[in-house]
């Protein structure tokens, strides 16, 4: 019997401890942008720590923007039972999400309100994009450079001058493989105008058809790349950056000068290829042309490090600059006293204190019996 009682004793203890040190995980997770249809119009939300809402109660998402006057219900997040919640959200309109909001907003409502246009209920988590004055830069590099034509951000012109100095690098490749050197030099006069822009020392009728033919937007992929670089470098110097800016601005920073560096190379192929007196002397010279532009666009690997990412992996982590974090200061909704948790949760707390203060209970009761028949 004292064995027995001891053991129960020991157990309450042990549990009555435990209970004090537990306390279920504060929610964490993202809302990164992303593209769909057009420049970031997309979010992908992923979070973790949640509880499931009250009975009757759904959590919307909502994208707010910097004075809390707009905000946009993103739709219902579900709740797993290992507590995270994955969706996507894509702007109808084609919104770049970066430019206009800067904050992700979980709430509980009621079922009835889950479409609702404002949100009525309780804020359950806040996701806060970057600091105002790091935002301001990477707004720059995601969303406008009122320098840039039609103000294009710095990141978004990288992505789309690599994209297209690349097409015509391998056109003009394509070209001089039929034995088409004319072609081969109107695609190659493409490719410098593109890389360099309006302003650029090379830049205009190279081929000398009379004609300058340029199908980029006249600000020039090394300008978009060498501002890019310098912007990301801006937003994790202000005095507000988070951790999360810090993280990603030495990504684009590497990666934007990887670009630089492939187009200036690849520009001084192209201008080797107009100089060439035959398609069989061009032909290797635009090889590497396109080798170059290939690698300004896609880089060795997709690794955000110099040598490595070109400027789909810049484009990438300048998004990832935006990315919205969850403050993980913010406390969990607590469990209701009749739930059980979902399998895979812990046991709430107030249940481990009831069953701690039970096994206590009965612990005592018996070294009283024990007592009294031992007299």
């Amino acid at each position: 019997m004292k064995r027995t009682l001891w053991i129960v004793v020991a157990l309450a203890v042990i549990l009555s401890l435990l209970t004090t040190g537990i306390a279920l995980a504060a929610p964490a997770g993202t809302v990164t942008p992303r593209d769909d249809k057009a420049i970031s119009d997309k979010i992908v939300i992923k979070v973790t720590g949640l509880t499931p809402p009250a009975a009757g109660n759904v959590y919307v998402g909502w994208l707010v923007n910097s004075d809390g006057s707009k905000k946009v219900n993103t739709g219902v997040l579900t709740v797993a039972a290992d507590g995270s919640a994955d969706m996507t959200y894509t702007s109808p309109t084609g919104e770049n999400l970066v430019g206009l909001y800067s904050a992700f907003v979980i709430t509980s409502e009621k079922d009835a309100d889950k479409l609702a246009a404002a949100p009525k209920g309780s804020v359950i988590l806040e996701a806060p994009g970057a600091p105002a004055q790091a935002l301001a830069h990477i707004r720059h590099l995601d969303y406008q450079w009122a320098s840039a034509p039609n103000q294009t951000g710095l990141a978004i012109g990288t992505l789309k001058q690599a994209q297209l100095a690349s097409q015509h690098a391998n056109f003009a490749l394509d070209a001089l493989k039929a034995g088409d050197l004319a072609t081969a030099k109107m695609h190659t006069e493409h490719v410098v105008n593109i890389i360099e822009g309006s302003k650029g020392p090379n830049f205009g009728d190279l081929n000398g058809d009379g004609k300058t033919e340029n199908p980029g937007d006249g600000f020039g992929l090394l300008e978009y790349a060498k501002g890019t670089a310098q912007h990301a470098g801006f937003a994790a110097g202000t005095p507000d950056a988070s951790a999360n800016v810090k993280l990603h601005s030495p990504h684009v920073v590497d990666t934007a000068n990887n670009v630089v560096t492939w187009a200036t190379q690849a520009r001084d192929k192209a201008l080797a290829v107009i100089k060439a007196p035959d398609a069989a002397t061009a032909l290797p010279l635009a090889t590497d042309m396109a080798r170059l532009t290939t690698l300004g666009l896609n880089g060795n690997s997709t690794k955000p490090a110099t040598g490595e990412g070109g400027a789909l992996t810049v484009w990438e982590h300048a998004q990832n600059m935006a990315t919205f974090i969850v403050a993980t200061t913010t406390p969990a909704p607590a469990p209701t006293a009749a739930a059980l948790p979902a399998s895979g949760n812990r046991l709430p707390v107030e249940l481990l204190v009831l069953v701690a203060a039970g096994l206590l209970g009965l612990g005592i009761g018996l070294r009283r019996l024990a007592y009294v028949r031992n007299r």
